[in-house]
């Protein structure tokens, strides 16, 4: 099984987001223990660094990230991935770039708390939901 991992899903354990956090963990942890391969893009590491080290400073943002990283995999965005989300229904560029990449990598899921995403694609889904 193979997921793409929304950056909010990633800031939730990073920035432990006491609302979200338990669910985003387990879905963290069934990557570490490799009962699922979780992506996150490589822009998406730039975000979750900027985001985690305004509330953790730099040195624990690096750490944390080189964690992440051996446990899920990045891809990095190609260019077709923008022209497609410049032509997707999707409003929002962020969210028609993640799901040009979960189309392109085969994706079985994607896993985010964007509400939009959710009720728009049947295989988006929350942390919460993805645990049932």
């Amino acid at each position: 099984m193979k997921a793409i991992i929304d950056t909010n899903v990633v800031l939730d354990v990073l920035c432990d987001r006491d609302e979200f956090s338990h669910d985003s963990m387990a879905v963290l942890s069934m990557c570490a223990k490799r009962d699922m391969e979780g992506i996150i893009t490589t822009n998406s590491v730039t975000d979750i660094f900027y985001l985690t080290a305004k509330r953790l400073g730099r040195a624990r943002a690096r750490s944390a990230i080189k964690d992440l990283l051996s446990i899920v995999r990045m891809v990095s965005l190609d260019p077709v991935d923008i022209e497609r989300a410049f032509v997707s229904e999707f409003e929002d560029l962020e969210d028609a770039v993640l799901v040009a990449v979960c189309l392109r990598v085969r994706a079985d899921y994607l896993i985010t708390r964007d509400e939009e995403l959710i009720n728009r694609l049947p295989y988006a889904i929350s942390p919460a939901a993805f645990l049932i």
